[in-house]
């Protein structure tokens, strides 16, 4: 049972399609790892469910429906179908992540520092990166501050930082104006494996730290 969750307004704006596509992406692959946020959405999805029956009813235009059933029938152009992914072991990716990725052990990660890979998503845009990143056992991410939102769900393995320990299904979730410097310190054992979708840059605080930002763009 994860120990750490997203905000619930974060989850509100999922249950309410608020949530950009990066921001469901992660919330949804919480969901799958998480009962406890999947029965508090739940919960919301029941009283927006009342609220909307209590609204009075909108007469619809007439060939509404004829429309709306062509568009199903045919096909997108241009977006040729995608296989499903092969089926995953038990501490494999879940599936809302998994369907972009394929299993983990498939994921194409490519080195961007020394024990640090990375692969970076469709959804992922200048300034804005979606990315699975494993992290080496035992390293220390450089402490760092945040120039926007900075969220990390577990995936595999852990890390312990100023809040606690985060293992799999754990979503860290740090904003700007903390006092305190981020530091994370990666389990040993395996490699972490954490699902990145951050609002803006990290700011290393250390001379080692700006560099490593410096030559690998971290």
């Amino acid at each position: 049972m994860p120990a750490h969750h997203p905000p619930p307004d974060a989850l509100a704006a999922y249950t309410t399609g608020g949530a950009d596509e990066a921001e469901a992406l992660l919330a949804a692959t919480h969901l799958a790892l998480c009962p406890r946020c999947r029965s508090l959405v739940e919960g919301m999805e029941a009283v927006g469910g009342a609220l909307l029956d209590r609204e009075p009813a909108v007469p619809v235009g007439e060939g509404a429906l004829a429309a709306v059933l062509r568009r199903l029938d045919s096909p997108e152009s241009g977006e040729p179908a995608r296989p499903p992914p092969p089926p995953a072991g038990r501490d494999d990716l879940p599936m809302p992540l998994r369907a972009l990725t394929g299993p983990l052990d498939t994921v194409p990660f490519r080195q961007v520092a020394p024990g640090i890979q990375r692969f970076d998503l469709p959804l992922s845009r200048p300034g804005r990166p979606v990315a699975v990143v494993s992290l080496r056992p035992g390293i220390v991410v450089p402490p760092h501050r945040h120039s926007a939102v900075e969220r990390g769900l577990v995936l595999r393995g852990g890390f312990t930082d100023e809040t606690g320990h985060y293992g799999r299904g754990d979503v860290s979730w740090r904003d700007t104006g903390e006092p305190e410097p981020h530091r994370q310190r990666i389990d040993r054992g395996e490699r972490c494996i954490v699902l990145m979708v951050d609002d803006g840059p990290k700011v290393p605080i250390t001379w080692g730290g700006k560099i490593m930002n410096a030559l690998f763009g971290l």
